[in-house]
């Protein structure tokens, strides 16, 4: 973009503190603005969800390198990286304001009070194309985490939680068992003979498991670091005080604190789409057909939204404390509540899409003693 530097401020007669000061009119057209994107309110929060993702991982650098900086001193590599990811975060901030939300809940629950319903229609279609676009986020990481620790970790759950994976095999043996019908000391003599069996299935899920759970936790920090960094620099700018050692150290543990409640409650939604969570009691549960799935997604977006609302809640609470920011003024307040809103949309139309894709699971009866 070429700028006509002519068009700013001059400086007459002396530099310095002595110069003479003659205001001049900035010709504000050469500068381009920023354009929203234009594909639509859903499209738009789909592609904010992904187009974020690296805007939060050069925070997430320049963090760490900060970090380093601080341990290491000033000049050196670990400065050079600061720089450089530094300037990588606010060019991608700056480019992916074309996505931003064009009105948040608390401003469209205003104008809805007023009659309004152009406002929250436009909320409710951008904050689900952004949930859509994070809970496959969180599906994909989740399922690389999962093959990973079915190839790498199986053999090491087996021996490290022999306690967890015996109870497991245990469950699996004996439903197996169950649904043959069988009872009394055949039950038994069944459960005896398909144990190795199910100790290696109840070990591969283990190890799923814990696969999962490490691929979502480093996620997750990453997302969470990235963003109380930018939200670090903006409390530094604002305030004017230079970011300390302490300041880092909070960053850091608040990151992993919010992470932890995302990664939380990420695992129970996966848990429920793969069918080793149940959704509801044995009546939901063993319901077939259209019904059936109806019945689960309505529970399961019942638990889901309140759920991921007060989740979304908490984390925001602790990006600002990592921050550094205030957390009891009523901009804060209402930049909790504007996350927990689309955190309880999320619930609601994740959890709904989940219950509608779980089968009927019929509840094996209890063995008689």
């Amino acid at each position: 973009m070429a700028v006509n530097w002519d068009d700013f401020t001059p400086i007459s007669g002396e530099v310095g503190f002595n110069a003479s000061v003659t205001p001049a009119k900035v010709d504000w057209s050469q500068f381009e603005p920023v354009k929203p994107d234009d594909t639509g309110d859903v499209v738009r929060g789909f592609k904010r969800a992904f187009a974020q993702v690296p805007e939060l991982a050069y925070g997430t650098a320049a963090l760490a390198a900060m970090s380093a900086e601080n341990l290491l001193g000033e000049g050196g590599l670990a400065t050079s990286a600061k720089n450089y990811f530094a300037d990588k975060f606010t060019a991608k901030q700056e480019a992916n304001q074309k996505y931003a939300q064009t009105v948040e809940f608390t401003d469209a629950w205003d104008k809805l009070k007023n009659g309004d319903l152009g406002s929250m229609a436009d909320w409710l279609q951008d904050s689900a194309g952004y949930v859509v676009g994070q809970g496959l986020q969180t599906i994909a990481g989740g399922g690389v985490g999962a093959l990973a620790g079915k190839v790498l970790a199986k053999g090491a759950a087996e021996k490290m939680l022999g306690g967890i994976v015996a109870k497991q095999a245990s469950k699996i043996a004996e439903e197996t068992a169950l649904k043959q019908g069988l009872e009394g000391a055949a039950l038994e003599t069944a459960i005896a003979g398909f144990m190795p069996q199910a100790t290696k299935m109840a070990a591969q899920h283990t190890a799923q498991a814990l696969g999962a759970g490490v691929a979502l936790t480093a996620q997750n920090v990453g997302m969470e670091a990235g963003d109380i960094y930018g939200g670090l620099m903006e409390q530094s700018r604002q305030t004017g005080e230079p970011i300390k050692g302490d300041d880092l150290l909070r960053a850091w543990a608040a990151a992993a604190a919010a992470a932890g409640t995302e990664t939380a409650t990420d695992l129970l939604g996966l848990g429920a789409l793969t069918g080793r969570i149940k959704i509801g009691g044995k009546a939901i549960q063993e319901m077939t057909g259209v019904g059936g799935r109806a019945a689960r997604a309505g529970v399961a977006s019942g638990v889901g939204a309140p759920l991921e609302a007060g989740q979304e809640y908490a984390q925001t609470y602790l990006e600002q404390v990592g921050a550094g920011q205030p957390t009891d003024t009523p901009e804060a307040q209402r930049e909790r509540v504007n996350a927990a809103a689309v955190g309880g949309l999320g619930g609601t139309v994740m959890g709904g899409g989940i219950g509608l894709l779980q089968s009927a699971q019929p509840v094996a009866q209890q063995s008689t003693p």
